[in-house]
């Protein structure tokens, strides 16, 4: 792993487009379909958030959600299980830029394609 700040944005976002062209994953799939143990704060949110809204950082999530969490140690893992403690703003209007929403909806695509590196 290395130390790519935002670049790893546009990659993931490169990799998943690649992903969609060929028909393996859809921009529009639930995170919750490929993590069955996420969800949000409002339940019916979790259900229907989906990799583009994730990555177009439309999900309500707060600014910067999870990342208090890494720096007190949690693993990746972990804290996209806990993004469901977060408040949120209105779904598919507000943004809220989330490095975690993003790594959410990477894992979901990843778990699609069975390549995942992580085990949430």
């Amino acid at each position: 792993m290395f130390e790519l700040a935002s670049l790893s944005k546009s990659l993931s976002s490169t990799v998943i487009a690649g992903e969609v062209g060929d028909v393996k994953v859809r921009w529009s799939d639930p995170i919750a379909k490929e993590i069955p143990c996420f969800t949000l704060q409002d339940p019916w949110v979790g259900s229907h958030v989906t990799i583009a809204d994730m990555f177009s950082h439309r999900s309500g999530l707060p600014d910067h959600a999870g990342e208090v969490l890494e720096d007190l140690g949690f693993d990746r893992n972990e804290i996209i299980k806990r993004l469901r403690y977060w408040p949120l703003s209105s779904f598919r209007i507000s943004f809220g830029y989330t490095n975690y929403g993003i790594a959410a909806g990477a894992q979901a695509a990843a778990n699609a394609e069975h390549v995942s590196s992580l085990s949430v």
